[in-house]
């Protein structure tokens, strides 16, 4: 029997001729939340992968009209058939209506097992699809990542430039000996190659995002808020999850179908159905083993979050009282200076943190959807 064109292709092609990602005049502005479009309007590959797609749909229309028409002319000749009283005419019909009944019959094995095929090629576009805007998204938040590192970095050199001047201040008004002053002099050597080296890796992420979305030569504005809530995090329920990842998951599908498959072919044997049925059970088994563990590692990532931010405020509490102390002449600057350099360390761990949190939620909401992880 004949596929109707289902709602999947409708969707489908909703998603490949999607509207293009907003523009201004700072360029295509990316988002978190834009990724997947930017990525399905401008990436090469995914172009490529869509066109393969459209040409198989393109196949199976062109099988429905076929049929369509050989039906018709069946139907016209039975009527012709019955209506003719000249015998070598009718004889004539007759065979040539048989001759489109056999063309008839291979046009319908041909639609059947393009059917199954155009199930599998969607499946296969959407995991493209998937496979690419994960690298775009995972892109996207490697830069975000650099970014804040070398925001840390730039912070860390004004601090330590800010202080040189000042020492500098001090000493030219005779305030402290030269001695002193040599003492709290900040060499900028490495302080300067390390803030030059996150520069260099924010530069090289943001090309490598540029070329996962597919617009290497545009101007992008990258949206630095993922505005994304981690309380929410506590409140996912795993088992609800899990039932949408077994609904979404391509693997999954794709098992289904083979089961469908041997369970219509009338050759096959039980053995074979029972095969297919134990290869989709196995199937589900390994899936919620590693929905699992990603969400035993977002857990783990979701706890370290929440003990790196409070760190993170008891060592801006603990700099700020030690700057009031300096100012007040109750403690040495290598007290303050000590209590600074754990303030930025501190920063530096929360962002990786950060970091890995935004990851490991990613992945885990990918998987939800039916990405392969």
């Amino acid at each position: 029997m004949r596929l109707k064109i289902s709602s999947f292709i409708c969707m489908l092609l909703l998603i490949i001729n999607i509207i293009p990602a907003l523009a201004s005049e700072k360029g295509i502005i990316v988002s978190i939340d834009n990724i997947d479009e930017i990525v399905i309007d401008n990436n090469i590959e995914l172009k490529i992968a869509k066109n393969s797609l459209e040409s198989k749909i393109q196949y199976y229309d062109d099988l429905d009209k076929d049929i369509s028409k050989v039906q018709k002319k069946i139907t016209s000749l039975n009527n012709s058939i019955t209506n003719d009283l000249d015998e070598e005419s009718k004889n004539k019909k007759i065979e040539e209506r048989d001759q489109n009944k056999a063309e008839l019959s291979n046009l319908e094995k041909e639609y059947d097992k393009k059917k199954d095929d155009l199930k599998i090629a969607r499946i296969t576009y959407q995991n493209k699809v998937r496979d690419l805007v994960t690298t775009a998204q995972q892109k996207y938040i490697d830069y975000l990542y650099n970014k804040s590192l070398k925001d840390i970095k730039e912070e860390e050199v004004n601090y330590n430039k800010d202080k040189n001047n000042i020492n500098k201040a001090k000493y030219d008004m005779g305030y402290i000996s030269r001695n002193e002053y040599l003492t709290n002099t900040v060499d900028f050597i490495d302080i300067e190659n390390t803030y030059n080296k996150s520069i260099t890796d924010e530069e090289m992420s943001l090309k490598e995002l540029k070329s996962a979305l597919g617009i290497d030569d545009e101007n992008i504005t990258v949206n630095e808020n993922l505005d994304f809530d981690i309380s929410k995090i506590a409140n996912i329920d795993f088992e609800e999850d899990f039932n949408q990842v077994i609904n979404n998951n391509s693997n999954i599908k794709i098992k289904k179908i083979e089961l469908d498959q041997v369970e219509d072919n009338d050759d096959s044997d039980d053995y074979e159905i029972d095969n297919a049925e134990l290869e989709l059970t196995k199937g589900k088994s390994d899936l919620r083993l590693t929905f699992q563990d990603n969400y035993n590692n977002l857990m783990n990532s979701y706890n370290s979050i929440k003990n790196s931010m409070n760190k993170l405020t008891d060592k801006e509490n603990a700099f700020n009282i030690k700057k009031v102390k300096l100012n007040h002449g109750y403690i040495s600057n290598k007290e303050c200076e000590e209590a600074y350099i754990q303030l930025i360390n501190q920063k530096s761990e929360y962002i990786k943190e950060k970091n890995t949190l935004y990851v490991t939620y990613l992945k885990y909401m990918q998987m939800k959807d039916g990405y392969l992880i």
